[in-house]
């Protein structure tokens, strides 16, 4: 019998009250592993715990009711962050405060254990919802972080085992805070996006580790806002016919597939052979799973019917459709906002909120500031703040106030008896005076932490520096943000060597080529080449100060054109999202919104999705953009005076037989899907990866690793050969044709010399000066011998040819004049159009240019050849018979 001190006699009396308490309220209670013991022996009791799951119901509202407990890190600690951003992403903080008011325990390792209560009318019933849960436990890097307990017996306060103690900390012991199956659902969706691995469990059919940030939130939403009606009609569209039904669940058969959708939670289990359970083969679909698969319509007059055939397109088609909204949150800081006295000078206010901005932390992470000082090319450009999964925040004059408002209350206040200030008066507005000198002040040098890189992945910046951790980096003015459960996958598999060898560059591209791009049916070498190109540049866009575009082209649908772009997007950003746009000189004004909504929300991949059959692309917006240095340009944001510089896009496109228009030819660069004749294009079977979107998600660390350790090699050596510039302004061919110079081909050529192969060609044959004016001014200047001509002599040098001599074509504009009376008037208002500009044709570039010199008051004109950079004098060939050495003659 141990000797009892009164310390001792006071926590036998709060063990034996406690246990009581328990057993009135319905609960199964153990003491010291025993569920009966009689009053008087408690003296001898060390331990008490409740039963929970299967064997520790009690009654609620007059139900059957089950006990559970939902355990996190407690909610005051920094350890509970990862919690804070799962809640937020699923929307689950009102419910979790909700359960955060009631009966709770704090454990011995400080974490807080939740006390809820489930109502289900029987055990199969109970066991069917816990295992149609996406997930019940979380652990990052192995660890538990998070878990939903069941199944078990649970020690509960006021045990204390030696140095441990369970305690007490809201609530009422006892009354558990009851949920519904849907809210249940709800917590294991928080428990599943926290964790970096698969509750060994689960049964879900999605698997969020396998699909980016951008489509689980868009999952999570539609979820929510389903109802069992839209559930139920989904599935018998989809051909599923309705069987027996009761309060819990209806039953579904298709063929030989027979299923049972929970009514609870909408949770629907597909019981391939009839017989299996959730512990075997069967599998859960919420909502959103059941959209994959199906047929839609995409919308407008002009819409065609799609096939979602991965989550990802389902997430983006219900975005697209404004089915769900993916920017529904509060703005606020971390903590407690502190106050900022209204009844105090002009200045005196802008400065008390200078100084909270300027120290408040993000409420997900205490680590990130609450707003940085975004730059492009190292100029400021905008505040801005960083959500939790790298989400960007653009602080303008209509939304500024609200940066201000979740730094710091503005309130009246006034001192109480005590001469303490309390507040008289909340303020819910702030003048707008003081937001503009506060937003003005911040963009000021040395105000905010600079941030001029931000992804959402691993950088490598133009100084050769390797960023790879999650937050703040000074020194590289980059913020990285890495979701909680990745952080420590990243920091396993994600390694780029200091100095890279030629030997490791060229295996990391080898690696790279094999596991993405085998599977495509690329017309040829260059366009594979082409296509590594693409993706270099998708996770190197910040390497760059402009980018070149790309087209995906094939001559028939489905060949994965669209697929390759998806590739980029999301081995580069880590998700598939882009900014749509459409060609055409007609939908400029469209496209103009569409880039400034790219641009405010920090996107970088601007993209036209299956552009019509055999069009032109035409477009002065992207034709501008793609030409241009990031920063120089200025789009101006709907609605305001507020205006976003132009910088690190990337501009793509898919279509089948596109042509390219106004100048596209040498600012796209075309990438060509080719299936071989006799090979269906749907059904095609044998891949490398089956899913090749949940490989790179898996796989993205070691992916990006490899690209980096190309890009790297080349910031530290010049390029392995002269590397042409492609007439653009910027720096990519430099950064990434020079990255694959330094990779070797079966051909003997450097990666770079085939990707840019033929492309002197393409842009000759594409030109459309050249497609228009080439014949009419080869002819021209063959004819007039480089003797200066006027317009109306240029007229009757077109009308003359040799017999059997081909007559010149002549551009849409000329076609008919040269026979009018005045067609060397209408001739020389056309010529301004060309006047001085290198026209392409048949391997030499011709140009028409006004000469100083008048003839008779009338305007003169010369044609001049260059073939390469070598002049051809009048009467020369263009093209002359190679000079043969005497020695091998």
């Amino acid at each position: 019998m141990t000797d009892f001190t009164s310390e001792a006699d006071t926590h036998y009396l709060q063990i034996a009250a406690q246990a009581q308490k328990l057993r009135n309220g319905g609960l199964s209670v153990f003491a010291d592993q025993t569920p009966e013991i009689p009053q008087q022996d408690f003296r001898e009791v060390t331990e008490l715990s409740v039963k929970l799951g299967v064997g520790g119901t009690f009654e609620s509202a007059g139900r059957r009711t089950y006990l559970l407990a939902f355990e996190t890190p407690a909610p005051d600690s920094d350890a509970y962050d990862p919690v804070t951003s799962a809640a937020e992403r699923a929307s689950a903080v009102a419910l979790l405060g909700r359960i955060d008011s009631g009966w709770t325990e704090m454990t011995a390792d400080n974490h807080l254990r939740r006390f809820i209560g489930l109502h289900a009318d029987s055990d199969d019933d109970f066991q069917l919802i816990m295992r149609s849960l996406p997930s019940r436990v979380a652990t990052i890097d192995g660890e538990v972080l998070a878990r939903i307990i069941f199944g078990q017996r649970l020690v509960v306060a006021p045990t204390k085992t030696g140095d441990s103690e369970f305690r007490p900390a809201t609530g009422e012991g006892g009354s558990p805070t009851v949920v519904t199956a849907s809210e249940l659902h709800g917590l294991a969706v928080v428990v599943d996006e926290i964790s970096d691995s698969r509750d060994r469990l689960a049964r879900g059919w999605y698997d969020l580790r396998e699909h980016d940030a951008h489509t689980t939130l868009v999952r999570d939403r539609w979820n929510r806002r389903q109802t069992y009606t839209d559930v139920r009609k989904l599935l018998e569209d989809s051909g599923w016919t309705v069987g027996e039904s009761n309060a819990f669940a209806t039953a579904f058969a298709k063929g030989d597939e027979v299923g049972r959708l929970i009514r609870a939670n909408l949770a629907f289990i597909n019981e391939s052979d009839g017989t299996a359970t959730l512990e075997h083969s069967a599998q859960a679909y919420s909502p959103f799973d059941l959209q994959v698969g199906t047929t839609k319509h995409s919308g407008g007059a002009n819409g065609r019917k799609l096939t979602l055939t991965t989550p990802e397109r389902a997430a983006q088609w219900l975005v697209d459709q404004r089915l769900v909204a993916v920017d529904l949150q509060v703005f606020k800081a971390r903590g407690e906002p502190p106050l900022v006295n209204s009844q105090q000078k002009t200045t005196d206010v802008q400065m008390a909120y200078l100084k909270h901005i300027v120290g408040a932390r993000s409420h997900m992470d205490a680590a990130t500031p609450l707003a940085f000082n975004r730059t492009v090319n190292h100029e400021p450009d905008a505040v801005i703040s960083i959500g939790s999964t790298g989400e960007v925040t653009r602080w303008g004059a209509a939304s500024a106030e609200s940066l201000l408002i979740a730094a710091a209350q503005y309130a009246d206040l006034k001192k109480d008896k005590d001469g303490e200030e309390v507040v008289s008066a909340y303020k819910h507005t702030i003048p707008p005076a003081i937001t503009r000198a506060v937003m003005s002040a911040l963009l000021s040098p040395g105000a905010l932490n600079e941030v001029e890189h931000l992804a959402t992945e691993p950088i490598v910046t133009p100084r050769g520096q390797v960023v790879s951790a999650h937050g703040y980096d000074l020194d590289a003015q980059a913020y990285i943000s890495l979701p909680f459960r990745d952080r420590g996958r990243w920091k396993r598999d994600y390694h780029v060597p200091a100095n890279p060898t030629l030997e490791q560059v060229q295996t990391a591209f080898e690696f790279v080529d094999r596991e993405l791009l085998s599977d495509f049916p690329f017309e040829g070498p260059k366009d594979r080449a082409r296509a590594m190109a693409y993706l270099l540049t998708c996770v190197g866009r910040g390497l760059t100060n402009g980018s070149i575009g790309f087209f995906f082209n094939a001559p028939a649908r489905g060949s994965g054109k669209s697929l390759m772009a998806l590739l980029g997007r999301l081995l580069g950003q880590g998700s598939p999202n882009s900014v749509g746009f459409y060609f055409g000189l007609s939908q400029d004004q469209e496209t103009q919104k569409g880039m400034c909504s790219l641009l405010v929300e920090g996107g970088r991949h601007f993209h036209a999705d299956e552009v019509a059959f055999g069009s032109t692309l035409e477009s002065k917006i992207i034709t501008a953009a793609i030409t241009g240095i990031d920063g120089d340009d200025k789009v101006r944001i709907l609605g305001g005076n507020d205006v976003v510089k132009r910088s690190n896009m990337i501009i793509t496109g898919c279509g089948s037989n596109v042509e390219y228009g106004t100048d596209f030819n040498r600012r796209i660069l075309g990438i060509t899907i080719v299936v071989p004749p006799g090979v269906r294009v749907v059904g095609r079977s044998g891949f490398r990866h089956k899913n090749i979107i949940g490989y790179i998600n898996q796989s993205r660390p070691a992916l990006l690793a490899a690209l980096h350790t190309v890009l790297l090699h080349s910031l530290q050596n010049e390029p392995a050969h002269e590397i042409n510039s492609m007439a653009m302004n910027h720096n990519w061919a430099e950064r990434i044709l020079g990255a694959m110079s330094h990779i070797s081909t079966a051909s003997g050529q450097t990666l770079a010399q085939v990707a840019i192969s033929d492309w002197l060609d393409e842009v000759e044959t594409g030109d459309a000066n050249s497609i228009a004016w080439g014949e009419l001014l080869a002819h021209l200047w063959l004819k007039a011998k480089g003797e200066l001509k006027t317009a109306a002599e240029l007229v009757q040098l077109a009308k003359t040819h040799l017999k059997g001599e081909k007559v010149p074509e002549l551009p849409t504009n000329l076609v008919g004049t040269q026979y009018a009376a005045n067609a060397g008037s209408k001739w020389a208002k056309e010529f301004k159009s060309i006047n001085r500009t290198p026209i392409p044709f048949d391997g030499s570039t011709f140009t028409l240019m006004r000469a100083e010199k008048k003839r008779d008051n009338t305007a003169q004109y010369e044609l001049t050849c260059y073939t390469g950079d070598t002049l051809i004098l009048a009467g020369r060939e263009r093209h002359p018979a190679p000079v043969i050495d005497p020695e091998f003659s």
